[in-house]
């Protein structure tokens, strides 16, 4: 054994040598931590850069979504696509309907967070 583990290390310390030296010991764990956050952080913020967004005027937004990938060409040409237009002109609301009757049964799935939407898939 050695080092701070070791009692025989603090025999000749004096006590505001320890607490200095324990002090400097903390300090470089928080720096250490600090760094390691910082490292996580960023490594999240690359993670989380999405395909496309829902800000109007961005480069990834609504408006451009037709250019940001071929398989997405029919937002750009097609008549329909997202964002979905839920205008009064264009919608119906229908005040008395039933109660949504739900029939789901148990299956095995995966479940993944793609930042914009929670996608299932049933395995």
């Amino acid at each position: 054994m050695g080092g701070y583990c070791d009692p025989s290390y603090y025999k000749d310390k004096s006590i505001d040598t320890i607490e200095t030296e324990v002090e400097m010991y903390i300090d470089g764990c928080r720096f250490k931590m600090a760094s390691w956050v910082n490292l996580q952080l960023e490594h999240c913020n690359a993670e989380d850069e999405r395909e496309f967004d829902y800000a109007q005027g961005s480069e990834k937004g609504p408006g451009r979504w037709g250019e940001l990938k071929k398989e997405w060409t029919a937002c750009k040409n097609g008549g329909m696509q997202s964002p979905i237009d839920m205008s009064n002109q264009r919608v119906e609301i229908i005040r008395n309907l039933r109660k949504l009757e739900k029939d789901y049964k148990p299956c095995n799935a995966t479940v993944k967070n793609r930042g914009h939407d929670i996608m299932t898939k049933r395995t």
